[in-house]
């Protein structure tokens, strides 16, 4: 098993960490994130799989984990990243639900949110579920950027209001 572990080791590092740092790096583009450092570290080797860790950029000690360092919007952003560096590009085409993406993100993160999610609603099904009205908003403009004849085939947005304790 040792001797699986490390040749499993060696091949993750090569392939598979390197696609998923490229991917996360997009998507933290993507995502408004480019100026949060944060990289991808193998931590050990167990039973033939590569166990990595996210960490602030040039961080010496585990002191800097990006937990203790960045806000709870930034932390949001970061984790959303690597979900979607994770899932995006598999061949699948399950859809993607959201249940409210955009919790402790600033506005401008929040556009970049709604923007990325209307890409993603390009190739595949995308639910989002919030009680923000401005991502509600949001994801309409969003959707308007990628095209208006896109936006009247695709885009469905569903308000459900509570008036007296009646939905």
């Amino acid at each position: 098993s040792r001797e699986i572990s490390i040749e499993a080791g060696k091949i993750a590092e090569r392939v598979i960490t390197q696609a998923f740092v490229d991917r996360f790096n997009r998507e933290l583009s993507a995502l408004g994130a480019s100026r949060i450092k944060v990289e991808l570290c193998k931590t050990r080797t167990e039973k033939g799989k590569a166990l990595h860790k996210l960490r602030l950029k040039g961080a010496q000690t585990d002191q800097d984990l990006p937990e203790s360092v960045l806000s709870d919007g930034e932390r949001r952003i970061v984790g959303l990243a690597a979900f979607l560096a994770d899932v995006a590009e598999q061949p699948h085409v399950a859809p993607f639900v959201f249940d409210d993406p955009i919790s402790s993100l600033d506005h401008e993160f929040e556009w970049y949110v709604a923007v990325r999610l209307a890409e993603l609603a390009q190739n595949r099904q995308v639910l989002v579920f919030t009680h923000r009205l401005s991502l509600y908003g949001a994801m309409e403009d969003a959707a308007k950027k990628v095209g208006e004849d896109w936006k009247k085939k695709h885009l469905q947005q569903h308000c459900i209001e509570s008036f007296s304790g009646t939905a």
